[in-house]
């Protein structure tokens, strides 16, 4: 609920305040959208697990297939926007060319609504979502484990894009992260040359952004990797999945996936001064 509230939050100040309407805020807004999706998921999944017992059975296969087949659509979404940004990030400060990245945008809505819509459909049309209590796969629904191929769905319905935004994200905001100290560095030096205060203001500006955009990596990674370790254990180190060091996953796991929202309401709202003020 904190998740669903916060990404309706970010959405509100992008739409109240018209300063804050840059591309790089309409991207993190589709991204708060899919987290939206992603959190009321696993809010049905919640209900779905607590009550599936009590449930007619129809009823309960219909809620379980409709609840994973939206998560597995918003959760790819949701890696898909992260990596957008770092890309109209990489674009814009790296190559310098503001212009281009805007032109993206298009493309981006493509990627990021498109394919995760057919990583939704796909397993729910072909009959291979299912429901698993271990510690391979979460408590609700996901892929059904007894499929001879459950492996290839576990990664094709999320976990393989989940990996690969890993990867993509940390590369680029490295990039990113270098430039801008560059950057910085080119800003002070110009300000120590001509002995002015606009050089120096220039510096920390670029500073800020610098401190800032560590977080986004930073939440990414942090909120999503406890499923990402579950899983992995669970599909390919199967003796550790009872060890004690592993009962501490399934409880980060179940708050992290649906709580990058907040967090980013957190750093990219009541961080910002105008909202603030």
């Amino acid at each position: 609920l904190l998740s669903m509230i916060g990404c309706a939050f970010i959405m509100i100040t992008y739409i109240k305040f018209d300063e804050l309407r840059t591309t790089g805020r309409k991207l993190l807004v589709f991204l708060s959208l899919a987290d939206f999706l992603t959190a009321f998921g696993n809010f049905m999944g919640i209900i779905w697990f607590i009550r599936h017992d009590s449930m007619d059975a129809a009823v309960s296969n219909v809620l379980c297939e409709f609840h994973a087949a939206l998560t597995f659509f918003s959760s790819v979404s949701s890696f898909l926007w992260t990596v957008a940004m770092a890309i109209h990030l990489y674009v814009c400060i790296v190559r310098l060319d503001s212009i281009t990245a805007d032109r993206l945008l298009p493309y981006f809505h493509v990627a990021c609504w498109a394919l995760p819509a057919v990583v939704g459909i796909v397993p729910w049309a072909l009959g291979v979502i299912g429901h698993d209590g271990s510690l391979k796969v979460p408590s609700w629904c996901w892929i059904n484990p007894g499929l001879q191929s459950a492996l290839f769905w576990q990664y094709f319905s999320g976990k393989a894009w989940e990996i690969a935004s890993y990867i993509t994200v940390v590369v680029l905001y490295a990039r990113i992260k270098v430039a801008l100290c560059k950057q910085r560095a080119e800003a002070m030096v110009t300000a120590a040359h001509l002995s002015t205060n606009g050089g120096f203001r220039n510096a920390h500006v670029i500073a800020e952004a610098n401190r800032k955009l560590v977080f986004v990596p930073a939440v990414f990674i942090a909120m999503r990797i406890w499923g990402t370790v579950r899983f992995l254990v669970g599909a390919h180190l199967q003796h550790h999945v009872h060890a004690k060091a592993m009962a501490w996953v399934v409880p980060l796991q179940g708050i992290g996936d649906s709580a990058q929202g907040f967090v980013n309401c957190i750093l990219f709202c009541f961080f910002t001064e105008k909202v603030r003020s």
